[in-house]
């Protein structure tokens, strides 16, 4: 997903100097997620991402003979799900959301 913040680097913004685009950034990024509404979205996906590494991470340490099929199961629940949203990201700056 691209954020707006990113446009500063952009040619258009060539003339600015770079303490202009490090100030601007962040207002810039301010805008974009006020007025996309992805900051619900990137939320969950944060809470997805930290619920699947927290799996993976379990998942290795435990002895091969351990581990279970319903591990397996699970773990790839929480993958696919966050493959799903992050699918559902913009691919560019104003794009909408693609829910399906």
């Amino acid at each position: 997903m691209l954020s707006s913040a990113n446009l500063v680097d952009g040619p258009i913004f060539s003339s600015w100097t770079e303490e202009m685009k490090k100030f601007s950034r962040p207002v810039f990024h301010q805008l974009f997620v006020a007025n996309t509404g992805i900051a619900e979205h990137v939320g969950h996906l944060h809470a997805l991402l930290t619920q699947a590494l927290s799996a993976v991470q379990h998942f290795i340490q435990t002895p091969p003979p351990k581990r279970t099929t319903k591990m397996v199961e699970d773990l790839q629940v929480l993958l696919d799900a966050l493959s799903e949203g992050i699918s559902s990201l913009p691919s560019r700056v104003g794009g909408q959301m693609n829910t399906g």
